[in-house]
């Protein structure tokens, strides 16, 4: 019966993954740490070498050239106005793009669909600040990290309301207005996670047949992201994280994502 089961729920998904992603651009809102580059690496291949459905574009290294003055803002949605008057359109009748910034894409792809990956809040939280010590020469601690990124903990909710639509300054994430500007993003979306509140082997799975691709092998979901010894946590660390302001803090965060990809994996 608990094969059965499994079965049936992964087919709902499958469904439920297909009616999300069948029409409109399809955009992976890439944010930072949670696995983005590995999960486009395996879709892009797929789609490069097994759907005509797509034209593959990566919109976070293609480079138009813009103004050096401009605003990341008005950079980014220069490189999407300048992708779509290539006519890709006349190559595939869909694109898939790789989109790696905080930017509302709606002035340019309005009906665009995205895929977006989450991950346990103190997880990217701990590997964005190990990343920032490894390749930015970042000296402080993760208190110090999150003192002066006041945005670290709640990152992946924050770059969310901003693809929303939400303005910068007006972004609240206890307000009932981000919250219904994110539920109308999950809308049209399609979550994976690398956490251990969901599947991710099978959000994976049924990413992909809804997009039409084979499942890459190349992705293991399997205890690689859930297992906190794999963080080499410090002690310092371990402390600061179970502190009771900054917990408060991840756990509202976890709360919130949960709801997010309880709704975009929700059926119609």
């Amino acid at each position: 019966m608990e094969i059965r089961s499994r079965d049936y729920e992964l087919s709902c998904l499958r469904a439920t993954a297909a009616q999300r992603l069948q029409s409109g651009e399809l955009v992976l809102f890439h944010i930072p740490k949670v696995g983005g580059s590995s999960i486009w690496r395996s879709i892009a291949a797929g789609a490069n070498l097994q759907s005509p459905r797509f034209a593959v574009v990566d919109l976070f290294r293609t480079l138009p050239e813009h103004s050096s003055s401009e605003t990341n803002s008005r950079r980014v949605l220069g490189r999407a106005r300048w992708i779509q008057r290539q006519r890709l359109f006349d190559v595939a009748p869909s694109l898939l793009l790789h989109h790696h910034d905080p930017v509302c894409l709606d002035s340019v792809w309005p009906n665009a669909r995205f895929i977006i990956q989450l991950r346990e809040p103190a997880e990217r939280l701990l590997s964005q600040y190990r990343h920032d010590v490894m390749r930015t020469g970042f000296l402080g601690s993760l208190e110090d990290f999150v003192t002066q990124h006041p945005w670290s903990i709640r990152t992946q909710s924050y770059w969310l309301a901003l693809l929303s639509g939400t303005p910068q300054d007006a972004v609240d994430l206890d307000s009932v207005a981000t919250y219904a500007r994110l539920a109308g993003l999950m809308n049209r979306s399609w979550c994976i996670t690398l956490s251990d509140y969901a599947n991710g082997s099978r959000l994976y799975e049924a990413l992909m047949y809804g997009l039409g691709i084979a499942v890459q092998p190349t992705i293991n979901f399997e205890g690689t992201m859930t297992d906190r010894s794999s963080w080499r946590m410090t002690r310092s660390d371990a402390k600061f994280l179970s502190s009771r302001p900054i917990a408060d803090e991840i756990d509202k965060e976890r709360q919130l994502l949960v709801q997010l990809v309880e709704q975009a994996t929700s059926q119609f």
